[in-house]
């Protein structure tokens, strides 16, 4: 598949079966509800006794002071209980269903090392629910998820067949519950437990588990309240490079490892957590923002260093969302551009086993009205995160386009995308998927956003119109901003600003959206983002300039620092704005002051 931002030519894809974060099926019989129901029923007998209602074999009260030793050690005994019940904890991995038997609620599945758990075994697991064998078959390749309950018991919880290791899929996702990070056209992906097992397993492009033989490497190791460890040798043990390092502290682990393979050197950095819900991060720049001395007027606050491609970027609530090739979504601190958290990878996709490799890129992203959620779009489909978290709520196929733009309804209900090749905006459920209206174009649709008013919809398209809609699909108008494709449309109370291909920002006002300004950069611009004030905005294209606008869309200040091609732009703050360039730098700059 090729890929570009704007402009591209790109093959179809179709959805596979991937492991969602929750399951309907798992919610059966959980651990946690018989602890409750345990803790009920003791805090019951303690009531009786504090009630005075115990009585000794004869039928006799006990003595106050019996009573007061007895409450003691009940009391004692419960607090016991209570904390030393171990949190129950899930494990994720993959292997292949050798086995089923119904009549006992049991699976048998030839799996990997499964870390902090189990090793490389062919191992019998109690299912939650007979319904889990409904959609897979003896011999399938298989997603599972385990639950370690209080008692120790495992219970199998979510099973789902997988193409994993088949030629043609495209899968990120984590196979033994780490973080999977590419390098050329390999997968690693690097695993911790608290206890301190740290394991890094190979596969190949379409994920099949490659040998360890022949490699060598190091991991250095950083743990909560520490210092970096020296490098510790790995070993090659069950089909991964593994290291024990002792109990580790906090949730989190930062890693370093230097891989030695074929006579090349790979260095990969890695925050893994090992709490139940956390979501690491792969090949990211966790030591965050880069400060910069710059004492012009448009200071440049400081850098992040993305080893690839800025591809996209969104700001809400005091967070920086930043997606850059082959590296997903990760979220930021703003103004400071501290690291925060990474987001789950996105399911696997069926491409065609034939292809060269390619880049996965996200093509634009648009946070939540309640800032909750965040929707992206990668290839043919969308993709929802809860935005605090990080972690994956959904993902919508939407037929065989390439998506190239999203914006969310006014309540939040439903999600408006534009795709390559495609003369129709779709509006779809952000519940569920389905499309729900359409907004049909003489030319091919490109950029969408919510109109000002919040009840109409801005569809931009090839020939550079800016099509006006109701939500229920009915044009009321047509804005023009020329004759060539229109990349980006933005929004500030009562007016539209929108540029395009041949470099001409137009701006409409009003509920007649008259025409207040117009201007022409001689580059193509890709971005524009408005300021919180509503009264000025940003512009950024081709050239990697970065131009403040006034209201009227005449140029206040220029920006040269880029070299590179910048696709996005955000103004989250009044002082405060950001940008992100296809040379993989997200700058945020202070330009409260004046200057030119």
């Amino acid at each position: 598949m090729v890929f570009e931002r704007h402009g591209c030519v790109a093959k179809s894809s179709t959805k596979v079966p991937t492991l969602p974060p929750t399951s309907a099926k798992a919610l059966v019989d959980r651990p946690v509800s018989r602890l409750a129901l345990t803790l009920k029923s003791s805090f019951s007998l303690v009531r009786l006794f504090f009630n005075g209602l115990l009585t000794d074999a004869c039928g006799k009260r006990l003595s106050r002071m019996w009573l007061i030793l007895v409450r003691a050690s009940v009391l004692v005994l419960l607090f016991a209980v209570v904390c030393g019940c171990e949190r129950e904890r899930e494990f994720k991995s993959a292997g292949k269903l050798v086995g089923v038997n119904r009549s006992e609620s049991t699976v048998t599945i030839e799996h990997p090392p499964i870390p902090g758990l189990l090793r490389a075994s062919v191992s019998s697991f109690r299912l939650a629910a007979v319904a889990l064998l409904d959609d897979v078959v003896i011999g399938d390749t298989v997603l599972f998820r385990l639950s370690k309950q209080p008692q120790g018991a495992l219970e199998l919880t979510f099973l789902e067949a997988t193409a994993q290791g088949q030629r043609g899929v495209h899968d990120h996702t984590p196979h033994h519950g780490g973080v999977v990070v590419m390098r050329g056209e390999d997968h690693y992906e690097a695993v911790a437990t608290a206890s301190g097992l740290i394991s890094l397993f190979l596969s190949d492009r379409w994920r099949k588990p490659q040998s360890v033989s022949g490699v060598s490497g190091t991991v250095t190791v950083k743990a909560v309240g520490t210092g970096p460890t020296e490098a510790l040798a790995l070993r090659q043990r069950d089909g991964a490079l593994d290291v024990e390092v002792g109990s580790l502290a906090g949730d989190d682990v930062d890693l370093t490892f230097a891989i030695s393979r074929g006579g090349s050197q790979t260095t990969l950095r890695f925050l893994l957590p090992f709490r139940q819900g956390g979501v690491g991060a792969g090949g990211l720049p966790l030591d965050g923002c880069r400060g910069v001395v710059d004492a012009s007027p448009n200071r440049l606050r400081c850098v992040i260093d993305f080893e690839k491609p800025v591809t996209a970027i969104a700001t809400r609530d005091g967070l920086l969302f930043v997606a850059a090739i082959d590296l997903g979504v990760s979220a930021w601190t703003i103004p400071g551009g501290e690291f925060v958290r990474g987001f789950e990878a996105p399911p696997p996709m069926r491409g065609n086993a034939d292809e060269a490799a390619h880049v996965e890129a996200i093509n634009s992203m648009s946070v939540s009205p309640l800032g909750d959620e965040l929707a992206v779009t990668l290839e043919n489909r969308i993709i929802l995160y809860q935005s605090r978290t990080g972690a994956l709520r959904g993902a919508y196929t939407m037929g065989t386009h390439i998506l190239r733009d999203l914006a969310w309804s006014g309540e939040g209900a439903n999600l408006f995308s534009t795709g390559f090749y495609d003369e129709r905006a779709r509006a779809v459920s952000a519940r569920s998927g389905v499309e729900t209206g359409a907004f049909n174009s003489p030319t091919e649709v490109s950029a969408v956003a919510l109109g000002p008013d919040a009840k109409s919809v801005l569809v931009g398209n090839r020939d550079g119109q800016v099509l006006v809609f109701d939500t229920t699909g009915e044009r009321r108008g047509d804005l023009s901003t020329g004759t060539r494709t229109v990349h980006d449309i933005a929004t500030a109370t009562d007016r539209v600003i929108a540029v395009n291909h041949g470099g001409v920002m137009v701006i409409w006002s009003g509920p007649d959206m008259r025409e207040v300004g117009r201007v022409d950069v001689g580059t193509r611009l890709y971005a524009v983002a408005v300021a919180p004030s509503g009264d000025r905005w940003a512009s950024a294209g081709m050239d990697g300039v970065l131009r403040i606008h006034r209201n009227d869309g005449a140029i206040e200040r220029v920006i040269d620092w880029h070299r590179a091609q910048v696709f996005s732009v955000a103004w989250p703050l009044p002082e405060t704005l950001v940008s992100g360039d296809m040379k993989g730098r997200v700058a945020i700059w202070d330009v409260g002051g004046g200057g030119s």
